[in-house]
């Protein structure tokens, strides 16, 4: 579907969505409210109207998972348990 909307000439950097009639600055983020559901997360299926609410959905969420890459970050730091038990035992 195509965008329309009116400028308003007053206030130039407002548009009036023909589909509502809701005043908006920025309208292309606006018409993702006429057409719910097309970002989707892959891992509980919750649907959202814009790409930046699922990442911040992702990020808290699943915060190993990347949906950019649609891939797990897996990268976590390593601790050598046994070398911190010796350094404990030592100071003691």
């Amino acid at each position: 579907m195509r965008l329309t909307f009116d400028k308003l000439p007053l206030y130039p950097n407002l548009h009036r969505c023909k589909l509502c009639g809701k005043v908006v600055t920025h309208i292309r983020n606006h018409y993702h409210v006429h057409f719910p559901g097309r970002f989707e997360c892959p891992l509980c299926r919750a649907t959202y109207t814009r790409s930046d609410n699922l990442r911040t959905h992702c990020k808290f969420k699943h915060p190993l998972f990347n949906p950019d890459t649609r891939k797990f970050d897996l990268q976590t730091e390593v601790i050598d348990l046994n070398s911190s038990v010796n350094n404990v035992d030592k100071s003691s």
